[in-house]
């Protein structure tokens, strides 16, 4: 068995699907804190004619840094000294071309190879745009030869949680305490030391720095013991020269931590974080982990962490950081609810989270730091292996946690929704640097770790594993591109004399076209056969027909034991295959067929309507012959197939009534988010109660059997699928559930694990004394963790006077609440639902200055989230009247007001396409959710065998 993660609740960003007549979601906020996650944007083919490259006629060979900071005084300016040795390597020239940007009073000296002054004080010339520091040189410099570039000036640190910034905490004596700290990628090396700041330019660095006596700094390699600095109270803590890496995984940090420390193995491992965690023991999960998933890569991988040229690994909790984590190589870095972990009030999701996210950072040091893409385009080499190995290694680390089952869930059931309505392929040349930012997304993480994972299953891990040994001893310290990848795995695929189509044109095909095929299966005497087309929830007029290289694998009613997940065939940009009654695997005209085995590979199926039927019947009947993977694909894939309009509700309808004998997380998950925006599509309208009294049927049993305690010991799939129990039988009114919760909300003792369901539900109907009361307890809560839980809580409440206790908060200057949780405040909106979007409207009617104070974004994010949740007349008439406020005070462009109505319409037309059959099907079946169907189900389905 393996590991589940913790719940990672799906944001689905409204923007996505304006495209698209389908409604989207209601936004999550995403608790999977691999980076920021963006949805994909529709990027535009139009190249700007701004060239963002450097010109490729110098790289540096070495740089030499000492910086001094002040921030122990809660001073934020820093010096800075460089010295870096950089070759000629094209024809002479008279200017040199890097980075450099927010840096002041520089002063440039050119010295030769052997660091005699050519020239001092030399002119240069900046531009704001592309962040180019062109330095004129007065003469001509010889190629191949080497020269040395000195740099002096000062800076700030920032206060955008970007390039070397400054970060604070309040310590037990109720003080502000200061640090500086570093966030690079991707393009903010250049705001600390002049630098060729792009990814494949790697060279060594010799880092010192001057700071306070009762601070520590840290960095990418180990420190030796600070020496007097010159400066009274000052050290200087120098580091070791690095191996060649790029700019943009530089870090170093200058804090009061405390840290923790093991040494028992040969990389010595140390977590920081501030002291009072140290001593309570919330960075021990993270440093067990770390040691665990390190050994394992290097086991699995075959390849010596850093070559052996590294011997420590730190991990920093650090209290504002806005990416999450970030994988400086032998120093990352974390925001607080991502490293450290307090058993009293941390949940067993957050634990797993902390378990994952190092995984994810750890498996980063091969993949992004040992080789890197050659250039952004290729991000998906480092943040795909990363996604993927998030989960596979800890599923290698701790076998029976159901960790790959935890990736189906938070990983290829969140993207295929996403990618469903393709804005992008893999591989997408950007240059500007805002355009870089938006490709740390879905497909950047979540595509192109299910595409990986579709490959390894395809030719199996031990094919698969040696490819990736081959690729990384191969490009070691260097750039890759997508080709290197794929010669290696061919490499492997060839030497293990397996049948597979050439590697390189089978992946490019899935990495250079957007979106994912949907295969169409259909049963006859003698031929199954298997057809694929471009997946697309809305089909637009210019469409591309789509054709891929899919790997196909499947079982029959017949032959149903799963040994292997590895390909039966491959359809080679084909658009139809048959499989002959001859075919090694056994089928009969009437069997059910699964197909994409334990959903392992990348794309939806769809099969004709006695499969469909047949299909429903073994599940109504004894759905443990079909793996729990394979029910939660299909809950998945007829839902979003009945969405996209290719099939009808009947579908899922007909498949989740067996959920009323369900007990396990994966099944109930894969539903989950379809019978909650079903939920809201059809609020309000007569088919409503009809529909809640089905999901309300449904899910008693499982409410009942789950139980309303964690029990030690039990399995962590138990315990999300309480919270699931919890919040689907509150939703649907379950009259025992809503009293419960209610109830308990005020309750001291409350386990970690029952938080969540607890105050999720029970606020939503309380008085204001106890609402407040969990507000109070949010800001004087000192775990991250426990903050976020408690701040989606409150935004849960169905009470119109109390939701605005919240948003007004987000607003406030209370000193208690970061500004990252400001942000999250706003994000958990939709947790409100209709209520929520009625609160909200109103809000930001009244407070748009103030959102536009804290981010000029913020109040287009707020319309996102709400946008999903009106549909009924009365809201859109006043969320219409808001827009036209926006636009008038230029809060908003008119296209974006056109955007968000979009959306607001897309709930309309889905309505007047699919509510008939949903009611239809509701009028004849809604009911019959009880014991006696299963009985006739299970009789029909035996008298059908022996016939």
């Amino acid at each position: 068995m393996w590991k589940i993660q913790g719940i990672c609740l799906l944001i689905l960003i409204a923007s996505s699907l304006v495209s698209s007549s389908i409604p989207p979601r209601e936004t999550r906020e995403d608790f999977k804190p691999l980076s920021n996650r963006i949805t994909p944007k529709k990027l535009s083919d139009e190249k700007s004619t701004i060239n963002y490259r450097l010109p490729n006629n110098t790289r540096p060979l070495h740089y030499d840094i000492h910086l001094t900071t002040h921030v122990h005084e809660s001073k934020f300016e820093f010096e800075g000294h460089v010295i870096v040795k950089f070759e000629l390597k094209s024809a002479p020239l008279n200017e040199i071309t890097l980075h450099m940007k927010k840096i002041n009073n520089l002063i440039v000296k050119l010295l030769d190879s052997n660091k005699n002054l050519l020239a001092s004080n030399l002119d240069f010339d900046t531009d704001n745009v592309t962040d180019f520091l062109t330095i004129k040189t007065q003469s001509s410099l010889t190629i191949g030869q080497n020269y040395y570039l000195e740099f002096d000036y000062d800076s700030e640190l920032r206060d955008d949680n970007l390039g070397f910034y400054k970060s604070s905490y309040v310590n037990e004596q109720n003080e502000i305490v200061w640090l500086a700290t570093t966030q690079f990628e991707s393009v903010e090396a250049r705001s600390a030391f002049p630098c060729w700041d792009e990814p494949n330019i790697r060279a060594p660095f010799k880092i010192q720095i001057t700071h306070g006596e009762n601070y520590k700094a840290i960095s990418n390699m180990p420190e030796k013991l600070p020496t007097p600095s010159g400066i009274q109270g000052y050290v200087t803590t120098e580091f070791e020269e690095s191996f060649s890496i790029q700019t943009y995984l530089v870090a170093f940090i200058i804090s009061d931590f405390k840290n923790n420390l093991d040494d028992s193995k040969p990389i010595k491992q140390r977590v920081f974080a501030k002291s009072q965690s140290i001593e309570a023991g919330d960075g021990d999960v993270g440093l067990k982990y770390g040691q665990e998933i390190l050994t394992k890569l290097a086991e699995y991988l075959q390849v010596p962490y850093f070559d052996g040229k590294l011997s420590k690994m730190d991990q920093f909790a650090m209290p504002d950081f806005d990416a999450g984590a970030m994988e400086n190589f032998g120093l990352v870095t974390y925001r607080e609810e991502y490293l450290l972990h307090n058993k009293s009030v941390d949940t067993t999701k957050q634990k797993e989270n902390v378990l994952t996210i190092v995984s994810h950072e750890f498996a980063h040091m091969y993949f992004g730091d040992l080789v890197c893409p050659q250039w952004w385009n290729y991000l998906w080499l480092n943040e795909g292996f990363a996604t993927l190995y998030e989960f596979y290694l800890v599923s290698l680390v701790y076998e029976s946690d159901r960790l790959m089952d935890s990736f189906l869930l938070n990983v290829v059931h969140p993207v295929l929704e996403v990618d469903g309505n393709p804005q992008r392929p893999m591989s997408y040349y950007v240059e500007e640097p805002d355009d870089i930012d938006d490709l740390f997304d879905w497909i950047a993480y979540e595509k192109a770790g299910s595409v990986l994972r579709m490959m390894q299953n395809a030719i199996g891990d031990n094919t698969w594993r040696k490819g990736l040994k081959y690729y990384l001893t191969e490009r070691i310290f260097n750039d890759a591109t997508p080709s290197d990848l794929h010669a290696n795995l061919q490499k492997a695929v060839n030497e293990d004399g397996l049948e597979a189509p050439d590697i390189d044109k089978a992946m490019l095909l899935w990495e250079n076209q957007a979106g994912y095929p949907l295969i169409t299966v259909s049963l006859s005497e003698e031929n199954l056969t298997f057809t694929q087309e471009r997946f697309l929830y809305d089909l637009p007029e210019t469409a591309s027909e789509g054709l891929w290289y899919v790997p196909i694998n499947y079982i029959s009613a017949s032959d149903s034991e799963i040994t292997t997940t590895k390909a039966d065939l491959w359809m080679n940009e084909q658009k139809k295959t048959l499989l002959r009654k001859s075919a090694p695997k056994n089928w009969n005209k009437d069997d059910w067929i699964i197909v994409n085995l334990q959903q392992g590979y990348y794309y939806r199926v769809n099969y004709d309507n006695k499969l469909w039927m047949s299909l429903t019947e073994q599940l109504n009947s004894c759905h443990d012959k079909i793996d729990l993977r394979n029910r939660g694909q299909l809950i998945d894939d007829s839902f979003n197939l009945a969405r996209a309009g290719i099939v009808q509700y009947d579908i899922p309808f007909g498949i989740i009534k067996y959920l009323k004998n369900e007990i396990d997380y994966v099944p109930w998950q894969s539903a989950y988010g379809s019978i909650l925006l079903l939920n809201r599509l059809l609020s309000g309208l007569n088919v409503h109660t009809k529909y809640q009294k089905f999901i309300r049927n449904l899910v008693e049993p499982f409410y009942t059997r789950i139980g309303n305690e964690v029990v030690e010991n039990e399995h962590k799939f138990k315990r999300y699928s309480r919270t699931i129990a919890y919040n689907l039988a509150c939703r649907f009114e379950h009259e025992s559930c809503l009293q419960e919760t209610k109830s308990k909300v005020e309750e001291e003792s409350l386990h970690p694990d029952l938080q969540e369901a607890i105050y999720s539900n029970g606020l939503r109907n309380v008085d204001k004394k106890v609402y407040e009361d969990v507000i109070a307890k949010m800001l004087n809560s000192k775990y991250q963790a426990e903050r976020t839980l408690l701040i989606r809580a409150l935004a849960s409440t169905q009470n119109e006077e109390l939701l605005p206790l919240l948003l007004e908060l987000g607003v406030s200057n209370e000193p208690k609440l970061r500004l990252q949780e400001k942000y999250r405040i706003f994000s958990a909106i939709p947790n409100g639902g209709a209520v929520g979007a009625k609160v909200a409207m109103k809000f930001v009617e009244e407070n748009y200055k103030k959102l536009n104070n804290i981010s000029s974004s913020l109040t287009s994010s707020i319309l996102n989230n709400i946008a999903p949740l009106i549909s009924s007349e009365e809201p859109i008439k006043q969320f219409n009247q808001l827009l036209d406020i926006l636009v008038t005070e230029k809060v908003i462009s008119e296209s974006r007001k056109e955007s968000f109505l979009k959306i607001v319409n897309s709930t309309k037309e889905w309505q007047d396409k699919h509510v008939k059959n949903i009611e239809e099907w509701l009028d004849l079946n809604g009911s019959t959710v009880n014991f006696i169907s299963a009985v006739v189900l299970t009789f029909s389905f035996v008298i059908k065998l022996l016939l």
